[in-house]
């Protein structure tokens, strides 16, 4: 029998790709021949579909053929998506071209893949309008266990129409939501679905719009993922209030692993709202305040937790308002009391 891999190759070498290979997968997904033609002027409009692209193109495609199902690319993995529900593999859609027409065209095969596990659909275009026609695919998806939705237009509204939908993804293990436009509206709209997570591991949501008022909604929900090992919030506009509200939810988090606060605006009042729940992470070894407004004062709050952070092993403190001297006290007192932790400073 021909290898999934070789039957892929020589489909590629026997077709032209503007004309068979794309709409040959689209056919086996379920789209009748009005949705394929529809998408496939939607693309030719496009300036990245014209001809002087498609060798470029044919290497975009035959990556996101092989990310479909990593074990068993080919027939098999065509003739599984064809019954939708039986294809459980990962799709990768990162090609910086999905907006919301792409979306009005895609979702309906998306929304056969009820049993996929992994969708990448990072470095796109998907804004509130794009999210509104994936939304009712998505929902379908209980399965995904990994879902990156990262370098996008993600804002309030789109958040609005995913929010149900992430409601019922209680299966995810990494949810990607980076560098968006996430603010407080949107994480009032996210909440609730991601209080339904508790079987998270990561959580990304580095460089967005998340502030007080943001944490205050996140909260309650950060509270629940009591499996999650890693959460960044590094780049958003997180400060000591923030940090009041997060601390208690920070707290319950007793696998985490790594809590990476660089470049937001934490202070010594902010220190002093996270001392009192840092010891009880038993499980943290990296602590990363790089770029905020720490200074002497926070410092001596920080020291007080790291004495009893018998775990952690790294502390990163890097463009931080600390003098020389205190440099060198912390230094020492840390090789003297907290052995294992090596300072970045």
């Amino acid at each position: 029998m021909t290898d999934s891999k070789e039957w892929s190759l020589s489909l590629l070498n026997q077709t032209i790709f503007h004309g068979d290979l794309f709409w040959f997968i689209l056919k086996y997904i379920g789209w009748d021949a009005k949705t394929i033609s529809a998408f496939q002027q939607t693309c030719r409009s496009n300036r990245y579909w014209r001809s002087r692209d498609l060798e470029v193109l044919k290497d975009k495609w035959w990556k996101w053929i092989l990310c479909m199902n990593e074990k068993n690319v080919g027939k098999v993995a065509v003739e599984k998506m064809k019954h939708g529900n039986g294809y459980d593999g990962s799709l990768c859609l990162n090609f910086h071209q999905l907006n919301a027409t792409a979306c009005y065209y895609l979702a309906p095969a998306l929304k056969n893949m009820t049993a996929l596990t992994v969708l990448n659909l990072c470095e796109n275009q998907l804004d509130a309008t794009a999210c509104y026609y994936l939304a009712p695919a998505l929902k379908n998806m209980t399965a995904l266990t990994v879902l990156n939705l990262c370098e996008n237009q993600l804002d309030a509204t789109a958040c609005y129409y995913l929010a149900p939908a992430l409601k019922n993804m209680t299966a995810l293990t990494v949810l990607n939501l980076c560098e968006n436009q996430l603010d407080a509206t949107a994480c009032y709209h996210l909440a609730p679905a991601l209080k339904n997570m508790k079987n998270l591991r990561e959580l990304d949501l580095y460089l967005n719009r998340i502030d007080a008022t943001a944490c205050y909604h996140l909260a309650p929900a950060l509270k629940n993922m009591t499996a999650l090992k890693y959460i960044y919030l590094q780049s958003n506009k997180i400060d000591a209030t923030a940090c009041y509200y997060l601390a208690p939810a920070l707290g319950n988090l007793i696998a985490l692993k790594s809590l990476d606060m660089d470049h937001n605006q934490i202070d010594a009042t902010a220190c002093y709202h996270l001392v009192s729940i840092l010891p009880n992470m038993s499980a943290l070894k990296i602590l990363n305040f790089d770029n905020n407004y720490i200074d002497v004062h926070g410092c001596e709050v920080l020291l007080s937790a790291l004495v009893r952070m018998s775990g952690l092993q790294d502390l990163y403190l890097w463009n931080n308002p600390i003098d020389v001297n205190y440099k060198r006290i912390m230094r020492s007192f840390l090789k003297k009391n907290a052995k294992r932790v090596d300072l970045h400073i």
